[in-house]
């Protein structure tokens, strides 16, 4: 039998649609996990976050810092009394990896272990409150 060009169109059509199957198949199996679900949640408090935020710039006494020689990070804050706040690790990879550590200030010092962390970025988003005001601060750094 010779190959010509009818063929040739056909097989082209065969593997066109299979390719096509094929892809909408993958796609379907892809973990779209990155994605956040309550984003207009977020959009609705971004004028109270901004403020927060803002608070932290008028702070005196507040650092965040990295080390990487040891996995930990050490924050600074300075408290006025009546502390509540939370340390949120936000994986840019994957949303199951995310974790919210309460925070428990000693002489205004927190360090918090990153060993148990997996190697790569991270997005931390520190919000606590004290008796004068509410604090929002938000850092990416790459753990080595």
């Amino acid at each position: 039998m010779k190959f010509n060009f009818g063929h040739g169109v056909t097989l082209f059509f065969i593997v066109f649609m299979a390719t096509s199957i094929f892809q909408v198949f993958k796609s379907r199996q892809y973990d779209n996990a990155l994605t956040k679900e309550d984003y207009y949640v977020d959009d609705l408090t971004l004028e109270k976050n901004l403020t927060k935020k803002r608070n932290v710039n008028l702070l005196k006494g507040f650092s965040f810092m990295y080390n990487e020689a040891n996995d930990t990070l050490y924050l600074t804050i300075p408290n006025s009394g009546n502390f509540k706040g939370t340390l949120e690790m936000v994986s840019p990879v994957h949303k199951s990896e995310d974790e919210i550590i309460q925070l428990n200030v000693v002489n205004n010092k927190v360090a918090i272990d990153l060993k148990k962390y997996r190697k790569g970025k991270w997005n931390c988003i520190l919000d606590w409150q004290d008796t004068k005001a509410a604090y929002l601060y938000d850092t990416s750094f790459i753990l080595s």
